[in-house]
């Protein structure tokens, strides 16, 4: 339920976020129209405007790509631990998939998860 929560808050800011740019944009248009500016300024403000609003959105699609990669990246080490066993504080090894303290240094899996070792975490 946790992973669902922080889902619906980056939801939230995305689009919370794509209404304030599109507020901003209206408000900005509504002074220029407002101020009765000749059609050559309107044409170079739009222009302007639309290489802004490109900068934008090119920005926030890299930060959506960048953030995917760390989200795979943390997968795969996450998926890595998962498949160790690791020295518990009294000395037995244990599963990190599962928490079982009965596996012995020889077990190349898991009797309880079934779980295949790649190796022991320090």
């Amino acid at each position: 339920m946790k992973g669902k929560k922080g889902y619906l808050k980056r939801k939230v800011w995305v689009i919370f976020g794509a209404l304030s740019v599109f507020v901003f944009v209206f408000m900005v248009k509504y002074v220029v129209f407002s101020l009765g500016v000749s059609d050559s300024h309107l044409i170079r403000f739009m222009s302007a405007e639309f290489l802004v609003c490109l900068v934008i959105a090119v920005s926030l699609f890299v930060v959506v790509v960048v953030r995917k990669l760390k989200e795979i990246k943390a997968e795969e080490q996450y998926e890595h631990i998962k498949r160790t066993k690791s020295v518990s504080e009294n000395g037995t090894n244990e599963c990190q998939s599962c928490g079982n303290r009965q596996v012995a240094e020889a077990d190349k899996s898991c009797k309880i998860c079934g779980i295949k070792f790649l190796g022991r975490l320090n």
